[in-house]
């Protein structure tokens, strides 16, 4: 079963864009307004993070939300058998000079957040001659959680399990030949919430994995802001992050600069934010 609908939506894949765009807007439409998949959660995480907010303005930023959904449906179906040249044309790389120049001198970690596209940024490896590793959470069946990997791994991104992230990173020779990508907006697990700080207005439980690792081995680290130019094409620009001291990061200092960075994305475009997400399911003094 699972072999046939992969093979479906390969066949799938290869229509145009638009095409496919279509049949994902009125799923999507089915997904939200008739099944009212994760209405709650989407409505509360926006109005939460903008009440400064009229309700006809929450309202418009679902309704945007809701297209940019479907594109992120429509763009990983896509990456099924989309060509390197197409992939190339939908995500740039630009204002990446200080991130070009680490290469060769420190190993870096690139800190994105669940902002739509994400997953187009898979293309790096052909942009730049270093090596790419992504941080990712293995899918429970076996079958698709392959099938992932092969896309991800298409154009020599390397994936590597969240479990086995830290031991990689630390016995990787800081030469400046590898790049760490990592969603640094994940939730920790409830266990794990530790530490937290004010995102989107809101004390917000953080996982601060990558943030002792950068500071341990000395890694340059760069925020991946991803805009999007119009539906379907995208421009990535790595910014860097950097200490204040000019010197060396203090602890936390590179995750509060991160979600400084991802909030000021955010608040350009609301509805670029994967708001399904439980974010703040979580309450601090209540449940950590």
């Amino acid at each position: 079963m699972n072999y046939l609908l992969y093979l479906l939506i390969v066949l799938f894949s290869k229509l145009p864009l638009n095409i496919i765009y279509k049949v994902t807007d009125g799923l999507v439409f089915i997904l939200f307004h008739v099944v009212g998949y994760r209405k709650g959660v989407i409505k509360e995480n926006i109005k939460n993070s903008f009440p400064e907010k009229s309700s006809q303005e929450i309202d418009q930023i679902i309704k945007e939300f809701h297209t940019q959904f479907s594109s992120l449906f429509a763009e990983m179906i896509k990456l099924f058998s989309i060509s390197k040249e197409e992939h190339s044309e939908r995500m740039k790389f630009i204002d990446t000079k200080e991130f070009e120049e680490s290469i060769g001198k420190n190993n870096s970690i690139v800190l994105c957040g669940h902002i739509i596209n994400w997953e187009l940024t898979s293309i790096c490896p052909q942009v730049y001659d270093t090596v790419f590793r992504v941080v990712y959470m293995k899918l429970q069946n076996p079958f698709w959680d392959k099938k992932l990997y092969e896309i991800r791994n298409k154009y020599g991104l390397i994936p590597i399990e969240m479990q086995k992230t830290v031991d990689i990173i630390k016995n990787t020779p800081n030469d400046g030949k590898n790049v760490f990508l990592v969603v640094g907006d994940q939730s920790p697990h409830l266990g794990k919430a530790k530490y937290t700080l004010k995102f989107m207005g809101r004390e917000t439980p953080i996982f601060v994995g990558y943030d002792f690792l950068a500071r341990e081995k000395k890694l340059a680290v760069f925020y991946a802001e991803i805009i999007q130019i119009k539906r379907g094409y995208y421009e990535t620009r790595l910014k860097p992050i950097e200490p204040s001291n000019g010197v060396k990061f203090e602890e936390l200092e590179i995750s509060r600069k991160f979600f400084a960075m991802l909030e000021k994305t955010i608040r350009k475009n609301p509805s670029n934010y994967f708001w399904t997400h439980k974010r703040w399911k979580h309450k601090k003094g209540i449940d950590f």
